[in-house]
């Protein structure tokens, strides 16, 4: 099994893009496609162990993933795959991305969204390695997201109040051994959840065969809002997964609204 060291984490963060603001990437003119790049930094001046990223979505429950790249113009290569970019209007959100980038490296993002000619705004700080935090990891797999609608997997928490659902899987084989994953929850663009503020889910996580499956994490709590579900902390939680597993997501809910049970599940699994 992989194994997560503790003797690094952020030492200082600064501000690295070109602009010294935010970055406009759009998917363009066809929804659910992948748009061009877009230069969030030329070039980076030092050594970096990891990346701390801002992605505000300017308009209300659009759906969308940003994917996160290096490289020189039209040999980019991803390090971050469709990260999460769904949020209500003028939302934004921050995530640590644990991963050793050197200096003198151009930092690129696309993104696909299920509007045309969205807009993405994104902002980037590199972190410097000290002590006591999450290490930089080598590589990060994103599983559970449908690239044809631009969100996550949908997991049915069921008819019956406060009972896990079915399993649904996320990935069907994992490429490389996991020590870490992070959850991102969404609400797939329901509006208007009837428990707003006061609806109760949990998530629960689990590796193996279909109708085999053996938990590995959760059950993690999370709650509604007006326009969204409440997030997921943007944390790394350690959890070691080896490469060729199944993983899957149940889900259990204080609802049975036929929409509101419904929550659309994704992870991203860091390996070092």
């Amino acid at each position: 099994m992989p194994d997560i060291p503790i003797g690094q984490g952020p030492g200082f963060v600064e501000h690295i893009n070109d602009s010294g603001t935010t970055t406009t990437v759009s998917n363009g003119a066809t929804p659910n496609v992948k748009g061009a790049y877009t230069t969030l930094v030329a070039s980076t001046a030092y050594d970096v162990d990891g990346l701390l990223i801002n992605i505000a979505n300017p308009s209300a429950q659009v759906g969308g993933s940003v994917d996160l790249a290096v490289g020189a113009a039209a040999s980019e290569q991803i390090i971050f795959p469709d990260l999460n970019a769904r949020g209500h209007a003028e939302e934004s959100d921050w995530n640590y991305i644990p991963i050793n980038i050197p200096a003198g490296t151009r930092i690129a993002a696309r993104s696909q969204s299920n509007n045309a000619n969205q807009n993405f705004r994104v902002q980037v700080h590199a972190v410097r390695g000290g002590m006591w935090g999450v290490p930089p990891g080598g590589a990060i797999e994103t599983w559970g997201w449908v690239s044809g609608s631009s969100v996550f997997t949908a997991v049915n928490a069921g008819a019956a109040a406060n009972t896990f659902g079915a399993w649904t899987q996320l990935v069907a084989s994992t490429a490389r051994d996991v020590c870490a994953v992070r959850v991102a929850i969404d609400s797939g663009g329901n509006t208007v959840p009837t428990l707003v503020n006061t609806g109760a889910w949990q998530i629960q996580l689990a590796v193996g065969a279909a109708a085999s499956e053996t938990l590995i994490l959760g059950p993690l709590v999370f709650g509604s809002s007006t326009l969204n579900y409440g997030k997921m902390p943007q944390l790394w939680l350690p959890t070691s997964i080896p490469a060729g597993s199944r993983v899957s997501a149940r889900v259990r809910s204080s609802t049975t609204d036929a929409t509101d049970r419904i929550v659309y599940v994704g992870l991203y699994g860091l390996s070092v």
